[in-house]
């Protein structure tokens, strides 16, 4: 319900290479972020991040109370073993090419 801006809605973790797991645990799309410099005279957009969490880490999300001293991302990464599945993840994709 909200504008994916071109950003993937579902990524397959165990599609990626060094994958651990076989069995295809989606990550869905929970936010889009752009991040645009000003000039001058004109505003540009630099790059976009996204952020995709596992259903079963969208449901710690709903769990979380904004009220107490964790962060959400204190929860959302909180007690995952090196060995499982990926349960949240951050993309980013560049608008232009950067040079020196």
């Amino acid at each position: 319900p909200f504008d994916a801006k071109g950003m993937k809605t579902v990524l397959y973790p165990n599609r990626l290479n060094g994958a651990k797991s076989k069995i295809p645990v989606p990550l869905l799309l929970s936010g889009v972020g752009m991040r645009r410099k000003s000039l001058v005279v004109v505003a540009v957009d630099v790059y976009m991040i996204a952020i995709n969490v596992s259903p079963a880490e969208i449901q710690r999300a709903k769990s979380w109370d904004p009220s107490s001293s964790l962060t959400l991302s204190d929860v959302l990464l909180a007690d995952i073993p090196s060995n499982s599945d990926v349960k949240v993840s951050a993309t980013i994709k560049f608008m232009r090419e950067i040079t020196q």
